[in-house]
């Protein structure tokens, strides 16, 4: 299914996913829920890149039901996950306090984590909806705050797209030095 979605095959991949349901469904093992999760997870992904949102929520909220019934600690991962997406999906629309909401869940969940990764990724998505809103001063403190995280894990993925996000909103708030300033650092 991920193979599928990855070459926009978008079909035959919810069709894996489907298959992969069934079989998962069937397992007898601790981690059956945890498959079971991922599979519907990756469903609405796959609705989510095709524009259906209705249908990708209904899919992320079913594996969050799931998921937070999982008692390990690979639950942290999915429940965070799976709240990103919500939040994204609702991001995409435009429905910004909901998209806010998820985020904020999703960072006070991952301040439970040793994943440093997962707080960055949150305080970027919180930033993203403040900088849309319009409120740049807030917006900046979260993308400072993410940058600060993604440089100490050092992940160029994330500082990329914190220092993009942060370049922008400069920009469109005229203040072209410290946008360049961003850039020549």
């Amino acid at each position: 299914g991920n193979a599928y979605e990855h070459l926009g095959i978008f079909n035959k991949s919810i069709n894996c996913y489907e298959d992969a349901l069934e079989v998962f469904k069937e397992l007898n093992t601790p981690l059956r829920t945890h498959c079971i999760v991922s599979a519907i997870n990756s469903m609405g992904l796959v609705f989510a890149e095709l524009g259906f949102y209705d249908k990708a929520l209904e899919y992320y909220e079913e594996s969050l039901k799931m998921a937070q019934n999982i008692n390990d600690v690979d639950n942290l991962m999915y429940v965070f996950s799976i709240l990103i997406n919500i939040g994204e999906i609702h991001y995409i629309v435009g429905s910004y306090d909901k998209a806010l909401m998820y985020f904020l869940k999703g960072y006070e969940l991952s301040k439970s984590s040793t994943v440093s990764q997962m707080q960055g990724s949150s305080l970027l998505c919180i930033g993203q909806v403040y900088d849309d809103l319009r409120h740049y001063n807030v917006a900046v403190n979260y993308y400072k705050e993410a940058l600060r995280i993604f440089e100490t894990i050092d992940n160029i993925n994330g500082i990329t797209g914190v220092l993009t996000r942060l370049g922008y909103l400069y920009l469109v708030q005229k203040k072209y030095k410290e946008a360049e300033n961003l850039f020549n650092n």
